[in-house]
């Protein structure tokens, strides 16, 4: 397409999507009209059709400038404006789950708008160069919607499922670069076996086109993959091969078999690799692939494992940027999952080897995850996140972390949309269900029901699709439905997972007030869990005999959530400031920490109301007044948000509260109790126990008749879903 910024490259299907609104300038056409017209009256899925016009749109832009050149009507259709109209606004329309985000991090001069006047030109230039193009590809003589989406089944291999696992990785990166193919993800699948049936299924379900399996074998100096990819509708193969090289040669053979396949699949050939593996010995790539299966299993010793070997890799391969990426990705999630010693030296050498991975190729994506995740400043995390999921679309962990750091900077519609693309890139992973719960933070929940919906349809793990039942059940006041789908799914999980799923639990009865207290301080972390959720805060000798530091207890996100409530109630307010005190210097040195050990600085704004009441209880109302003013600004960043998380609302009702902001608190606490509060807040970093009045937050207005009418209803519905448990847990 070409315009009045220049010229950009599209798929066949989008360009035929944009001939169709072309012809019809202003008509508004439905999702059946473009079915009928650019998929021959092939039903698709949604996920499909929007996934072209966030294409179109985001290339509109790239050659015309930021405005509204597709307009959504909503529960309508869509039409093309070329004549200066103004679009209706669809800042306050509810997402679609398979929507893409558009970007908005383009801040050049050349994206400002243009006249009204020049769309009409536009057009007629951009038609005249969308006919040529169209029949160019028309002349193919394929329909390219059957090439749209392409599901690859987890592959296997007898003797090293993380090689098999490594391999896949790095076909898939390179189908990526396929035109006119787009890759969904397979993490939360279970190994296909020989049920072909259900995996075609499966396809379907998740609105791919065609299905690949493959099994690679290894015998002596040989090693080949025996792979087919077939239509999910039809159940016909269109390719099948065995692709054999010897083990010396293994680093091409990830290409040979994306080219074959996009090949048959009617797609533009991947670029040759622009140098990027240069440096690597051909006999160590095999080890580089296990790696990369190691860490994709996302268990700690293998994650350990895969560091030792790519740390014995890129020693002596210096110029390997993929195998210092890998690395620094290891060391990035070791230090996340607190399973080294030295968190922050970790995440400092993961952050060096990502960038000198870009240093040798500036097109790794996996190192712009990486950096976007670890930068210290948030503008360049941005970058680097947004470059990652440009460089490679299919990867549904980087569009969470980009959800994660968009959130986190108080953008929180975009943070959905980033999430929301997770889960459509990969909808069968478990992490990128988190956009159900997104959406529910921001009061959809139409659409995170919608998720939720679709995460059991596609999802072949059961405990995946009972936590989205669980959800579900909250969502709509289901508290027994939400408690026993929970203790299934961490029944149903790996170890890890368990004590994650049972914590919603744990979370929910306590809540509800259902937790005996225990009978002495314990001596471990999942001990003191349950023994804060209780209703008591540690001392700085149960810190130590639990074996948490008063460091990582403020990463600890019962530690933030729950203990200054109890603190404060308990007339400890100066142990709690003391504890806290000795641990961070400033207000900034904790927004930093919280960044660092939980990956949310706007924690600061929960934690705030209690600092303050706890200085001026200590008679310190200059430190009270720095927190104050640290908060203020940190809301003040998010004040031009139309989506603004439950959560986040009520921190800001306590912050407005303590301020003595009576008329600003009591409007906050009612959004964020509309937008699902407290129950949304089962799963974040701060969840709520108790009533409204235990809440030493709110003391100062606990006497306003519109206070205590929420806080009464808020109470009353507590004690129906108490009542709706037949008994507390042993």
């Amino acid at each position: 397409m070409s315009g009045p910024l220049g010229t950009q490259s599209v798929e066949p299907k989008v360009m035929q999507v944009f001939l169709a609104f072309a012809q019809q300038p202003g008509t508004i056409l439905s999702r059946d009209d473009l079915m009928a017209t650019c998929w021959n009256g092939r039903i698709v899925g949604d996920a499909s059709i929007n996934r072209i016009l966030s294409l179109l749109r985001a290339t509109l832009r790239e050659v015309a400038g930021e405005v509204p050149w597709i307009e959504t009507i909503p529960k309508v259709g869509y039409r093309l404006l070329t004549t200066g109209e103004d679009a209706e606004d669809e800042t306050q329309a509810p997402a679609t789950v398979n929507e893409m985000p558009e970007s908005s991090s383009r801040l050049s001069g050349k994206d400002r708008p243009f006249p009204a006047w020049t769309r009409s030109l536009f057009a007629a230039a951009v038609l005249a160069v969308a006919a040529v193009t169209l029949t160019a590809w028309l002349a193919r003589g394929r329909d390219a919607a059957n090439t749209d989406t392409l599901l690859i089944a987890p592959m296997t291999e007898r003797s090293d499922g993380f090689f098999a696992r490594g391999f896949e990785e790095e076909m898939r990166r390179e189908l990526a670069h396929c035109t006119g193919i787009r890759i969904i993800g397979n993490r939360g699948m279970e190994d296909p076996k020989d049920n072909t049936s259900s995996l075609l299924e499966l396809g379907r379900r998740l609105g791919a086109g065609f299905v690949m399996r493959g099994q690679l074998v290894r015998t002596g100096s040989r090693i080949y993959l025996d792979g087919s990819v077939t239509n999910a509708a039809s159940g016909e193969q269109v390719w099948k091969a065995r692709v054999a090289t010897s083990q010396s040669l293994v680093d091409d053979l990830p290409r040979r078999v994306a080219n074959e396949i996009c090949s048959a699949l009617g797609g533009g050939a991947p670029p040759a690799p622009a140098g990027k593996r240069q440096g690597i010995d051909k006999s160590t790539y095999s080890l580089y692939l296990s790696a990369l299966g190691m860490i994709r299993s996302r268990d700690p010793d293998r994650m350990e494992d895969a560091r030792h070997v790519l740390q014995t890799i890129v020693a002596r391969q210096q110029t390997f940027s993929e195998g210092w990426s890998a690395l620094a990705k290891a060391e990035f999630l070791l230090a996340s999952c607190n399973a080294v010693d030295d968190d922050r030296k970790m995440r400092l050498e993961a952050a060096e080897h990502a960038r000198h991975a870009i240093t040798l190729d500036a097109g790794n994506a996996e190192a712009h995850a990486v950096l976007g995740s670890l930068d210290r400043t948030p503008q360049l995390r941005l970058q680097h996140l947004r470059r990652a999921t440009e460089l490679a679309p299919d990867n549904a962990e980087a569009w969470l972390w980009l959800a994660n750091e968009l959130s986190q900077q108080g953008r929180f519609k975009q943070g959905l949309d980033a999430i929301i693309q997770s889960h459509n890139v990969d909808p069968t992973w478990r992490r990128s269900a988190q956009a159900s719960t997104a959406a529910d933070s921001l009061g959809m929940i139409d659409l995170a029901d919608r998720i939720d919906q679709e995460t059991i349809q596609a999802s072949t793990d059961p405990a995946q699709q009972n936590m989205a039942q669980a959800w579900m059940a909250l969502r709509h006041g289901n508290w027994t439905g939400f408690v026993r789908a929970a203790d299934q799914a961490a029944i149903d999980g790996t170890q890890g997972e368990m004590f994650e799923r049972n914590r919603y639990s744990l979370v929910a009865r306590a809540y509800l007030g259902l937790l005996p207290r225990p009978k002495a301080p314990p001596a471990s972390p999942a001990g003191m869990t349950r023994y804060i959720l209780a209703g008591q805060a540690p001392t700085r000798e149960d810190l130590k005999r639990s074996g948490i530091s008063p460091s990582e207890f403020w990463c600890y996100y019962l530690g933030i959530g729950i203990t200054p409530i109890i603190y404060l109630n308990e007339r400890r307010g100066a142990e709690m400031l003391s504890l806290w005190r000795n641990t961070f210097a400033t207000p900034q040195e904790f927004r930093d920490k919280a960044h660092a050990c939980n990956g949310d600085p706007l924690i600061f704004v929960h934690m705030a109301p209690y600092l303050m009441l706890a200085s001026r209880e200590m008679q310190d109302p200059l430190f009270a007044n720095l927190v104050q003013t640290e908060a203020v600004k940190i809301v003040s960043s998010t004040q031009n948000q139309t989506h603004v998380p439950a959560g986040f609302l009520v921190d800001q009702a306590r912050l407005a509260a303590v301020s003595g902001d009576r008329k600003t608190a009591i409007e906050k606490l009612e959004s964020g109790i509309r937008q699902g509060w407290p129950q949304v807040d089962m799963i974040t970093q701060a969840p709520f126990i108790g009533t409204l009045f235990d809440d030493p937050a709110f003391s100062a207005i606990a006497n306003d008749p519109r206070f205590r009418g929420l806080a009464l209803k808020l109470a009353t519905d507590r004690e129906r879903a108490r009542a709706s448990l037949s008994a507390p847990l042993q």
